[in-house]
């Protein structure tokens, strides 16, 4: 019999004697040649059962002496019928399905070790198999690490454009040289430079979020995502670094706001984590007017949550952050403040503009969380198990795959002769639908006044002032997300005229989506086994702030209001 190569002879022997519940250990193991034993062997009285195989040419292998009977009977009253199925062997069984699901479970691996091979193995021995997969696939974890800066240089010069950066513990000389101290991974950038180019075509948003790597080492992985006209995911920046401290996130900010956004007016969403806010202040390129700072309101509200427990009022936090008029929001906050007078405090000592839409001035264009970069995050969920190479290709090919398809997507819509994408138009057609119950006075230069006189209550009368040349409304609804509100299509309905696409940002346009992902791609290979030569960067050690304390190590970190909520 002949066989592909080494692996599947071995992986063959294996089955069969597990099969027929026998063990066999390896007699020799040469560069051309092969055999192994029953583990009887050397028993009283021996059994005979042998393989011997050479090794062909172009990796083949053949069995030289075939010894197919056993005359041993093995007992497995105390267990051990497992022997012959070592983690290599599990690992070349379930490799096709790391590949697919990288976070393929070990209970589900012992699930599936057990119907093909029918014998019960070990969690540890799974877990261990589930890792050796993983290295098949993408090679080990402490090359990725040395693998990786070479890889994103590489990447640099291959992709005009793109945006790379490295930060080592302790420096090396240069990427040919062998320092004296071996150089130990930091943090690593990279935004692309497609997703650069599109920037300037997507809503002025930016969401930032950081997420943990459960591979061999810890680290963290960092996010920056846009939206698109169409309030679509745009993934924009990537980081990996060894935790997220301030250091790291003042780093972090530095290379996307430098070189990344640029000279562009960007509002940055993120959690009120007190390192992040500490980085803001340390940086200067974030105190000069262009970059605006916000709050996730989904944040806010946990963190509320955590500190008063109680349900009423965590509505009444999401109320007063989500509502677009200022005698609404003083009203939810006087509710707030009758309830619980240290809520009310707590919540007046964050500055209104960071988390609530009335007094933002339209810079976070209605978004009120980070679900954007946390949705990336899931979508990179499976990666966050892999060396960190795996991590950049998959980045890669992801960023490709969205281009390829919403480019195509707005190709399509542009021969349907769309002017805004389609999430942008059902939004005005949802405010469309209760034009009829307003009343309009018109008091000239554009002004106008828009009246509804309530059902239930005929002495509550609404009135707000739509001024069309500035583009204002006094519900603000049009300046937190610049598309008309009710009114202004209630004024126009007035005209016996539809609200015109013109005054509308350029951002909805789909000739904008079009251009979003209009940037050039250059294809880019990125090699499993990249040779590094006497280049060698060690992994990362955890930041001092990072550090567990003493005692027993906890299993599994406390959940939160986020993580429950993330689950449904």
């Amino acid at each position: 019999m002949t066989f592909p190569n080494y692996e599947s002879l071995k992986d063959a022997v294996t089955k069969q004697c597990v099969a027929n519940n026998h063990f066999y250990r390896n007699e020799y193991k040469k560069a051309g040649s092969w055999a192994c034993r029953c583990w009887y062997y050397n028993k009283s009285p021996p059994c005979f059962w042998c393989v011997q195989a050479q090794g062909l040419k172009y990796g083949v292998w053949k069995t030289k002496q075939l010894r197919d009977v056993h005359t041993c009977n093995p007992d497995y009253s105390h267990g051990g019928d497992d022997l012959n199925i070592d983690y290599f062997s599990i690992a070349r069984f379930i490799v096709g399905k790391v590949r697919v699901d990288p976070e393929y479970k070990v209970k589900l691996i012992q699930h599936d070790v057990l119907e093909e091979f029918h014998v019960p193995v070990s969690y540890k021995k799974c877990w261990l198999a589930r890792i050796r997969a993983t290295e098949l696939l993408y090679g080990s974890w402490e090359n990725s690490y040395s693998q990786l800066p070479i890889m994103l240089y590489n990447l640099q010069n291959s992709y005009p454009g793109t945006v790379v950066d490295v930060v080592y513990a302790t420096e090396p000389p240069n990427l040919n040289a062998t320092p004296e101290e071996t150089p130990r991974f930091k943090y690593a950038f990279w935004a692309f430079a497609a997703a650069i180019h599109g920037l300037q075509y997507c809503m002025h948003v930016v969401t930032v979020d950081g997420t943990h790597l459960y591979g061999k080492y810890k680290g963290h992985l960092l996010l920056a995502v846009a939206m698109n006209g169409n309030r679509e995911i745009f993934p924009l920046a990537y980081a990996i670094v060894d935790g997220e401290t301030c250091e790291s996130w003042a780093w972090f900010f530095r290379l996307l706001v430098q070189r990344v956004i640029g000279s562009q007016q960007v509002c940055i969403i993120s959690d009120k984590h007190i390192r992040i806010i500490n980085s803001y202040c340390d940086l200067p390129e974030l105190q000069t007017g262009l970059i605006m700072k916000r709050f996730c309101l989904r944040h806010i509200r946990s963190n509320f949550m955590t500190k008063f427990q109680n349900s009423d009022l965590k509505n009444l936090v999401w109320a007063a952050g989500s509502t677009h008029n200022i005698q609404q929001f003083e009203g939810y906050m006087a509710e707030i403040r009758n309830m619980s007078e240290e809520g009310y405090k707590y919540l007046n000592d964050i500055p209104r503009a960071a988390w609530t839409l009335c007094y933002d001035g339209g810079f976070r264009c209605g978004i009120l969380t980070t679900n954007s970069s946390e949705s990336f995050n899931n979508v990179l969920k499976g990666c966050r198990m892999l060396p960190v190479t795996a991590i950049l290709s998959m980045s890669y090919a992801k960023m490709v795959e969205l281009f390829a398809k919403r480019y195509k997507l707005g190709i399509q819509w542009q021969e349907q002769s769309m002017h805004i994408t389609p999430k942008i138009k059902n939004v005005l057609l949802n405010r469309e639908k209760t034009k009829h119950k307003w009343t309009v006075s018109s008091y000239g230069n554009n002004q106008y006044v828009v009246t509804h006189t309530s059902r239930t209550d005929p002495s509550s009368v609404y009135s707000y002032l739509v001024n069309l040349f500035s583009s204002v409304c006094t519900c603000r609804q049009w300046t937190s997300d610049s598309i008309p509100c009710v009114h202004v299509h209630v004024v126009y309905h007035s005209f016996r005229q539809q609200v015109p696409y013109n005054i509308l940002p350029a951002r909805y346009s789909v000739q904008n989506y079009l251009s979003c992902y209009g940037g050039i791609i250059q294809p880019v290979f990125f090699p499993q086994n990249l040779d590094v030569g006497s280049f060698k960067v060690l992994p990362p050690k955890r930041p001092t702030d990072e550090i567990p304390r003493l005692g027993r190590r906890q299993r599994n970190r406390y959940q939160g209001a986020m993580d429950f909520r993330a689950r449904r």
